[in-house]
């Protein structure tokens, strides 16, 4: 069998790969940037715009100071809303009447307790409260544009993130397709024509689409990943340090989700805080602990249950701490990529099943890459199907504070300290029951990417055996079919 592995991977991840000592890169991505020097890129990107509003801030206090705009008494406005903007005019931000509107919003949403109940109060109170024409100009936008674009949530904004003004939050979830998501500010809502709502809302999705036009390019090749109801085998593992809560958001996952959702047996649990779990677990499986050898024990032994009991799907759900390089931290010391690839490989139980990896952590991109290179090291003589998701870049830190104040779509069912993606990963099955796991992943990954402090980069990968019997290592989300790739193979890695 050939062992040719062919692909396109993320340009970070490919220069981590080598081949007898050297880099392999793609020259067509123009990646060329070392860690350490994107790194640098970034914290001076960062300290010059600090200096830059540092410095107009002051100009405009002493404008406002000699001025005397300072201590000069407004008129308000006749709109409460919008007390700054004339009709038909946009805001550069959202004022402080617009920011206690929002509060007042979402804490009526917080007394919702489901998702249908939560979207018909914002489209039956909500909009039109706001503008009495942006129900009509929604259903007629979303009649041109082939949309099914919702009101579902509110973005509280975050003076302590890139998010700096709330607003409305917009979404297009639908199955099998590219996710959206827009914001509108009150600001930008309040006195304006059906026309003039209906531009609105084209336009915020077409700069949308342009901003994460990488992105649109991989949610939009449909593929048809998901897991077998009935076949499917779950293990979970939590180390989380000091961080409070993930039990419970565990709890909801694996039963909401796992087991509702896919009919999947919970092979293994691995929970740092034992006690917490098993008294919260209900008719999960109790806990082991999470030292190294217990994860590697429970994952070499669930993997073999699910290969015994004829299951088509594996997942190993993993939340816990992530250093730069890579390494994992456990309960008593230090778990390493390359020993989960080995556990993987091992009586050749990756030829048996397909693999599914979620791993939520800080740097979790470096986890991903030593996974494949101790993969393509130990050379397989077989595999399925084995799929890698990092929820986070090698050079970010996960945001594990979604819930409540800096998540868009507000859900009681993870209501701790779940990080970005598993709260939006969760929410995905409230929203949509006939989804697949692709389309949570896609949402997830869009959603992450505007309510996480740093704007999370997730990475996924798929390395398969194809139908002509060659391995083949590709951006999963970016599948395509295999004559397109034989055309223009661009290989990666022969061994």
């Amino acid at each position: 069998m050939s062992t040719e592995i062919i692909g396109r991977l993320p340009g970070a991840l490919r220069s981590s790969l080598r081949v007898n000592g050297s880099t392999v890169r793609n020259p067509q991505d123009g990646y060329d940037e070392s860690f350490s020097s994107e790194l640098e890129h970034r914290y001076n990107g960062t300290r010059s715009n600090i200096f830059v509003r540092v410095f107009w801030g002051a100009v405009n206090f002493c404008r406002d100071l000699f001025t005397g705009a300072l201590f000069r008494s407004r008129t308000p406005s006749p709109n409460p809303l919008c007390p700054q903007n004339t009709p038909g005019s946009s805001g550069s931000g959202t004022s402080s009447l617009d920011t206690s509107v929002l509060s007042n919003y979402i804490s009526e949403l917080r007394a919702r307790r489901n998702h249908s109940e939560r979207v018909e109060y914002l489209e039956q109170t909500v909009l039109p409260s706001l503008n009495p024409n942006l129900r009509n100009a929604l259903q007629a936008f979303n009649t041109s544009s082939r949309l099914n674009l919702r009101c579902m949530g509110i973005d509280p904004g975050s003076s302590a993130s890139r998010r700096q003004s709330g607003g409305l939050v917009f979404v297009h979830a639908e199955p099998g397709q590219a996710p959206v998501r827009i914001t509108l500010r009150p600001d930008e809502i309040q006195n304006r024509s059906q026309d003039q709502l209906i531009s609105l809302l084209t336009q915020k999705v077409q700069t949308e689409r342009t901003r994460l036009s990488t992105q649109y390019s991989i949610w939009s090749r449909g593929h048809d990943l998901d897991l077998q109801r009935g076949r499917t085998s779950v293990m979970a593992v939590a180390v989380p340090g000091t961080a409070v809560g993930i039990e419970t958001d565990y709890s909801t996952v694996l039963s909401d989700v796992y087991q509702s959702r896919y009919g999947a047996t919970i092979r293994g649990v691995c929970m740092q805080n034992q006690e917490q779990w098993n008294s919260i677990r209900g008719g999960l499986p109790q806990a082991s602990g999470a030292a190294r050898t217990e994860i590697l024990s429970a994952l070499g032994s669930s993997l073999d249950e699910a290969i015994a009991g004829g299951d088509s799907d594996f997942v190993l759900q993993a939340t816990w701490h992530g250093e730069q390089n890579g390494d994992i931290r456990t309960s008593d010391g230090v778990l390493t990529p390359e020993q989960i690839a080995e556990t993987l490989l091992a009586n050749n139980r990756c030829r048996n099943i397909n693999i599914t990896i979620m791993l939520e952590s800080c740097y979790s991109q470096r986890q991903l890459e030593r996974i494949l290179q101790r993969i393509q090291e130990l050379r397989p003589e077989g595999v399925r199907n084995i799929r890698i998701i990092s929820t986070a870049g090698s050079y970010q830190r996960s945001d594990a504070a979604a819930h409540p104040y800096n998540s868009s779509l507000i859900s009681d069912t993870m209501r701790d300290c779940s990080g970005t993606f598993a709260y939006y990963f969760s929410y995905y099955y409230q929203m949509n029951t006939r989804g697949r796991l692709a389309d949570a992943i896609r949402f997830a990954d869009l959603m992450s990417r505007a309510d996480s402090i740093d704007g999370q980069d997730l990475q996924a990968v798929e390395y398969f055996t194809d139908p002509s019997g060659r391995l083949r290592l590709e951006q999963f989300s970016r599948r395509v079919p295999i004559t397109e790739e034989l055309t223009n193979p661009n290989p990666l890695v022969t061994v």
